[in-house]
């Protein structure tokens, strides 16, 4: 007996197999969207949340700070201890708490006032306090709370002083190079304190001033160091220093002899010297040579009669000159009668 099967069922579960496996496939893909799909929902939900926290009003702690810029540096406060910063707790919507993170508050300043007596104060009353908060706050803000309602200084007279400045410096220049002239301006200044700060301070120093290898002159502005409670119309100071490229005279000079008693007479061997002078270039044409004067002092030769040779000296040296070299250093000398 012959059995007749067919394959057709076979090839058609078959096909049946292959769709059914596509349909795996596709259904894997659309799984394998769905956690991006989820990030755009969770990120759509963030946006709407935060936009709906900005518009709803939101409580929190605030600070203003209290500036005394109005404050005279001839008066001080006579109560020390104010309190410099204002602490709000304010109810505003979400977007202005950002607002006041970014931008900040800016300081409220205590205006200078005067009494019928012509005393000066600072002052802000309840209400001019109350308008400035607002002026720094949103219109939709509330104030729930805050630490000071209204300010009243009472100012005192400072002490006054003049002192010198000080410059403090290390300053160094290149070989071939002179520091010519350092000033100041001011020289002084008038600082105002309490009594017993200002009797103790003799001068004002300015901040350190390092600078290494000058060739050239030096204009800079420094800062004075204040003592703690002194004040000063200027915290600053204008350091110029001068400095030129240094040139060489040489002149050859008779010697002059010092203290030789009436009836003597005192002789140099050899009878010149050669000086050799630096100084600075804008000085060349100021340098004489009336203005070189070599010396040998006979009162050198007393209590020493093994004593062969002087030191010779220049007298009354320039004040400009950097250095001075002599040829020679010092001479034998004869001392003879007249």
């Amino acid at each position: 007996m012959k059995l007749k099967l067919s394959t057709t069922s076979f090839k058609r579960s078959k096909k049946i197999d292959k769709k059914s496996l596509g349909g795996g496939k596709r259904r894997q893909k659309r799984l394998g969207t769905s956690p991006l799909t989820f990030l755009v929902f969770f990120a759509l939900a963030s946006a709407f949340w935060v936009l709906n926290r900005m518009q709803t009003k939101l409580s929190r702690e605030l600070d203003i700070a209290v500036s005394l810029k109005a404050l005279p540096l001839s008066y001080s406060v006579e109560n020390h201890y104010f309190q410099d910063t204002i602490h709000l707790r304010v109810l505003d919507l979400g977007f202005q708490h950002i607002r006041y993170d970014i931008n900040g508050l800016s300081p409220i300043t205590l205006p200078l006032r005067y009494d019928k007596n012509n005393r000066p104060y600072l002052a802000l009353s309840k209400e001019e306090l109350k308008q400035e908060i607002a002026m720094r706050l949103s219109p939709t803000a509330f104030v729930q709370r805050q630490s000071v309602e209204s300010y009243h200084l009472d100012l005192e007279p400072r002490k006054k002083k003049k002192v010198p400045i000080k410059l403090q410096a290390d300053l160094e220049v290149e070989s071939g190079y002179a520091i010519v002239s350092q000033t100041l301006i001011p020289d002084s200044v008038v600082v105002y304190g309490e009594r017993s700060v200002l009797d103790t301070l003799q001068a004002l120093k300015s901040v350190y001033l390092e600078n290494q290898g000058l060739t050239t002159s030096l204009s800079q502005k420094l800062k004075l160091a204040l003592p703690y409670g002194v004040n000063c119309d200027s915290d600053e100071v204008l350091v110029n220093v001068e400095v030129e490229e240094l040139t060489e005279q040489v002149f050859t000079c008779p010697i002059r002899k010092l203290n030789v008693p009436e009836g003597l007479s005192l002789i140099a061997l050899p009878s010149n010297v050669v000086v050799r002078m630096t100084l600075p270039r804008s000085y060349h044409t100021d340098l004489r040579e009336a203005d070189i004067i070599p010396t040998i002092d006979y009162k050198a030769t007393l209590g020493d009669k093994e004593l062969s040779e002087l030191k010779v000296v220049l007298k009354d040296c320039p004040k400009f000159i950097s250095s001075v070299h002599i040829e020679p250093e010092s001479v034998q000398f004869v001392v003879e009668k007249k």
